[in-house]
């Protein structure tokens, strides 16, 4: 039903929803061989509600063996028809951001480093040859350099995110890194200025204004946010500059505070601004 309602809507890379995690990140990387997940002693908070008390935690030496998300992939696949399958999963740097380390299995923390992007190497690879295409991966550990409060004090374990633009990292991000697109979140005041993107250097990257935001259930004003899309064409020519939500409308299985409908209503904007303005 839901792959179904995409089409319908006219979402032209299809997912699951991603109905079978609980996290965004920690379903993914507890199943990588040499990683478990855990009970710990509180959750996160995350939107003034505290999540569940999950946590993951090196048990060995990290590899990518038979991994229950590329049936997940796979199901999506199958189901999609024409469409393009997008998959999502969480990036390397999430691994060391949030992962309990055991100096006993690693003593170098360097020796993690490279299991980890060797694990990483294997997973693009297997679902490459499962047929995805569209393979995107999510970080949120850049957000401690985005702000002087956090650079200080390399993040308060007991927040999930922070406030800041994207300027501190903006040559690196924008300039330095060999990616297809960007998927940037711009819905508030605490995502910054578009300025950041002056440092986009190459002609063939999409940059995706996360402008819908996921928060909460109330529909943008969709001339609002076209001038918004304009404003960003100071700095990224039009044709490299894609449009959606700022999030995925549930980081967590506790979830946001929105209805199933709203989110197919922000859905729909996106898709309606989209055809207004790229034709």
């Amino acid at each position: 039903r839901l792959i179904e309602k995409q089409k319908e809507i006219g979402v032209l890379s299809i997912t699951d929803g991603e109905f079978r995690r609980s996290w965004w990140h920690f379903d993914f990387l507890g199943a990588l061989e040499g990683m478990e997940n855990y009970e710990k002693d509180h959750g996160l908070q995350f939107h003034k509600v505290e999540t569940s008390k999950k946590g993951i935690r090196v048990v060995g030496k990290i590899d990518f063996g038979n991994h229950p998300f590329l049936d997940h992939f796979k199901f999506v696949r199958d189901h999609a028809g024409d469409s393009t399958v997008k998959f999502t999963i969480p990036s390397p740097n999430m691994l060391h951001a949030r992962a309990d380390k055991n100096a006993d299995i690693y003593p170098n923390e360097n020796d993690l480093i490279e299991d980890t992007i060797k694990a990483y190497q294997k997973a693009i690879q297997a679902f490459y040859d499962a047929g995805c295409r569209y393979l995107q991966l999510d970080d949120t550990s850049w957000a401690s350099l985005f702000s002087e409060e956090t650079r200080s004090k390399l993040v308060d374990e007991a927040t999930y995110h922070s406030s800041g633009g994207y300027d501190f990292a903006a040559k690196v991000i924008f300039g330095g890194l060999n990616v297809d697109g960007l998927f940037l979140e711009f819905d508030d005041e605490r995502s910054g200025s578009f300025e950041p993107l002056k440092y986009v250097n190459r002609s063939d990257l999409k940059i995706v204004l996360g402008l819908i935001t996921s928060k909460f259930g109330e529909l943008e004003d969709k001339d609002s946010i076209k001038a918004r899309i304009q404003e960003a064409t100071n700095f990224v020519p039009l044709n490299q500059l894609c449009l959606s939500p700022q999030c995925g409308f549930s980081s967590t299985e506790e979830g946001n505070i929105l209805e199933e409908e709203n989110q197919w209503a922000k859905l729909t904007l996106i898709k309606e601004i989209a055809e207004e303005v790229w034709g």
